[in-house]
């Protein structure tokens, strides 16, 4: 069962949800100044069958197939890194498309997107996979960070970009603190209640504040809802 689940969500979110804000980000012609970006993109896209392996590392599985593992996490870690410094070469040049809130949205989507790298390479730590998977709060937290943190702000960004929020920034630029704040509350708390699951520890309030955080996040929502009504015929 556990196995179907987590099959379905790596093709679901490490899949179409990351190709699908890839082909919204890259531009549609390649920049042959800079092919690191590219390689990278192809690198993360060959890497996403053979990865589903990583799903599965909670199972008891022989030495050589964390092997096979952490050759594809790495294969996926490179990929990484080579789009980041495609990006970072051209940073100044793609700047100027996007506004001061586009920026930060984008680059909080991007730190969220490196921390599920990197979490997901040291998962093929066979001591460190068992905490990764048998703590429901971690395992929240891991999808949350890729759903919330890196495409929900991402598709934010985009959406702000398009000017849907134009008509009251303000209460745009009020809701987008709200998700973040919620977005932040809620992957906070997640990881310090993993953590204290793992050492035996009960952390108070964790509920209260997820349940705030949820709020805070709902609160956001709405805000950008209520931005994004355009004024009456005539009016």
């Amino acid at each position: 069962f556990f196995s179907a689940l987590y099959f379905y969500l790596h093709f679901q979110y490490n899949g179409w949800f990351f190709f699908g804000i890839t082909a919204l980000f890259i531009p549609k012609t390649p920049d042959p100044q800079n092919p690191l970006l590219y390689r990278g993109i192809k690198w993360m896209v060959i890497a996403c069958l053979p990865a589903v392996i990583l799903s599965a590392l909670w199972m008891k599985m022989p030495v050589w197939v964390y092997g096979i593992a952490a050759l594809i996490a790495l294969f996926q870690l490179a990929g990484t890194v080579m789009a980041v410094q495609g990006i970072s070469s051209s940073f100044q040049k793609m700047a100027l498309r996007f506004s001061a809130i586009e920026r930060i949205l984008l680059k909080l989507s991007a730190f969220s997107f490196s921390i599920r790298i990197l979490l997901q390479t040291l998962s093929t730590i066979p001591a460190l996979s068992k905490f990764a998977f048998a703590y429901r709060p971690v395992v929240i937290g891991y999808l949350h960070l890729i759903l919330l943190g890196c495409i929900s702000i991402f598709l934010l960004a985009f959406l702000y970009g398009k000017g849907l929020w134009q008509t009251h920034k303000k209460i745009a630029a009020t809701g987008l603190i709200f998700f973040i704040a919620g977005f932040l509350g809620t992957e906070g708390t997640l990881m310090v209640q993993g953590m204290g699951y793992i050492g035996w520890v009960s952390i108070p309030y964790t509920n209260e504040v997820l349940f705030s955080s949820a709020l805070l996040m709902f609160s956001g929502i709405f805000l950008l809802f209520a931005s994004s009504r355009q004024p009456a015929f005539g009016g």
